[in-house]
């Protein structure tokens, strides 16, 4: 029971911490200004609270290099982050996690966050994003992490998709509005 209540009250300061980084109004977070950050920023601040972080195979395509993304970096990063720690405890180790990252024709930014896990069957699947849904062990998890990654990406204007299938692993496909760097006409 005390192994509970030290695990309620750590997911609780976590989503507390997320929830004070995020806007009460449109999305942005509260103390933290709208930066704008490089797709390498983005995934250095990503991974840098992870001991694992750089053994995740990391593919940007070159294009990224010429937008910029206008986000809350703390709260974004920690939404990304959470998807990137689901792929690695569904996963053997880091280097079966892969991240592509790619600029859509739309200037919308592509990342995809693959595993070779076990995947989710379809009814896990369709329950991924409510909160408190957990297919973790007790003590490992409260099912909140996908629900708040959801609700911080979606407030900045982008999207979360999974596709699974069980025995091949799980893609999380997260699509982030974009605009050019200064000088890039695209």
């Amino acid at each position: 029971l005390v192994d509970d209540v030290r695990l309620i009250r750590s997911e609780l300061d976590r989503c507390r911490k997320i929830l004070d980084t995020m806007a009460v109004d449109s999305g942005q977070a509260v103390g933290e200004a709208i930066r704008s950050v490089t797709v390498n920023q983005l995934w250095q601040t990503i991974i840098g609270d992870l001991a694992w972080g750089e053994a995740i195979r990391w593919n940007p395509s070159p294009d990224t290099e010429s937008f910029l993304l206008d986000v809350p970096l703390t709260g974004v990063c920690q939404a990304i982050r959470g998807l990137v720690q689901n792929a690695y405890d569904a996963s053997v180790s880091a280097d079966q996690l892969s991240v592509r990252a790619e600029c859509l024709p739309n200037q919308v930014l592509k990342i995809q966050i693959s595993d070779r896990g076990t995947g989710m069957p379809p009814e896990v699947l369709e329950r991924v994003s409510e909160p408190f849904f957990t297919t973790k062990p007790p003590g490992k998890g409260m099912g909140l992490g996908v629900y708040l990654a959801q609700n911080v990406i979606n407030r900045i204007g982008g999207q979360i998709k999974f596709e699974s299938e069980v025995g091949s692993g799980t893609n999380v496909i997260i699509q982030l509005p974009t605009r050019p760097s200064v000088g890039d006409k695209g």
